[in-house]
């Protein structure tokens, strides 16, 4: 049952022309807005022409956002969202900012949002979002990591290469671009080979960048696992399995996914996660857990900007997960945010 007046406004941005197909935010945004807490929910997308004002020249009052109704959905937003108009708005006019934007992240959105919203009224909290988005920050949650190190030079690599098979991320890459295995003197980039030796000079051009280097796992073929945590409770989960006789495991690489649920060790790691991430105005975040050779799963990366996937876990398992997500996101907000 809906309130006759909304007891809280939300605003939304996202950029809605990157979005996959069976977008997890169009389910998650109906049921907020059927919530019985009264949430009235409003979405601004950057891929809207009238929104440059907002998104880069930085004017906080002139948002031009489509309002979500109980048959708001991904394929009939399209046209709404590119090219609202109709609801000129600013963001001193909402009681709550929701953050839903992909990579490339703009930084001076991000400062300008800090400067014109207060902190708990924004989620995830920008700067929450440029600290603990990076794979850098899975250094300072080692213990719950395979074996890893951050390099900026071939001789850290090699060296650290030394004590076992790895694998190395760029620092600045996403969706499994440019990652490399090192193994018995081999390097490996997706299914090609070469040796290492003549593989150095390419090496030592990139490592600059930097790498996340991580022991490479023997029993990746088990799967990369999805956990998708909201105001601190584990919603959903979802395990993505790698093509065959790959030694990569990332769905944008090819594979599928299946049900499943979160473990002991994973739901150890989330009661870990959770209150650390809270602390930097992390509500709503995604983690990915590999099988360690051990036999336990071990966290492999956290998504803070846009964890994707939850609705089509929802599909694979049957079971109500935005749902699930909207109402612990509605708890968060009656507990944590007062109207205006």
């Amino acid at each position: 049952m809906r309130h006759s007046k909304p007891a809280y406004r939300m605003l939304v941005l996202t950029d809605h022309l990157i979005h996959k197909a069976y977008d997890s935010l169009y389910p998650f945004l109906v049921h907020l807005h059927q919530h019985q807490a009264g949430i009235e929910v409003e979405v601004a997308s950057r891929a809207n022409p009238a929104n440059l004002p907002f998104f880069e020249e930085l004017k906080p009052d002139r948002i031009y956002t489509t309002l979500v109704g109980r048959h708001f959905n991904q394929q009939g937003a399209q046209l709404s969202l590119s090219e609202s108009r109709k609801r000129v708005v600013g963001l001193a006019d909402f009681d709550l900012v929701l953050l839903r934007l992909p990579r490339p992240l703009s930084q001076p959105l991000f400062e300008m949002l800090m400067q014109q919203v207060e902190a708990q009224r924004l989620v995830n909290y920008p700067a929450g979002i440029l600290r603990t988005g990076t794979k850098a920050f899975l250094t300072e949650i080692a213990q719950l990591c395979p074996p890893l190190q951050l390099c900026y030079s071939t001789e850290e690599i090699l060296s650290f290469a030394k004590n076992f098979p790895i694998v190395l991320k760029p620092l600045h890459e996403a969706g499994g671009r440019g990652i490399l295995k090192i193994e018995q003197d081999e390097v490996w980039e997706g299914q090609h080979h070469q040796p290492l030796q003549a593989y150095l000079p390419e090496l030592h051009t990139r490592a600059g960048q930097g790498y996340l280097a991580m022991k490479y796992l023997k029993r990746v073929s088990e799967g990369d696992k999805r956990i998708f945590v909201v105001n601190g409770k584990v919603v959903a989960a979802a395990l993505r399995l790698p093509p065959p006789n790959t030694w990569m495991c990332n769905v944008a690489m090819g594979g599928n996914a299946v049900a499943a649920e979160a473990d002991e060790d994973e739901m150890a790691m989330a009661q870990v996660l959770s209150p650390l991430l809270k602390q930097n105005g992390i509500i709503i975040y995604g983690f990915d857990t590999l099988m360690g050779d051990d036999g336990h799963r071990v966290l492999s990366e956290i998504n803070v900007s846009c964890p994707g996937g939850l609705y089509p876990a929802e599909l694979l398992a049957g079971k109500p997960y935005t749902l699930h997500a909207a109402n612990e996101f509605a708890n968060y907000i009656t507990q944590h945010i007062a109207p205006k």
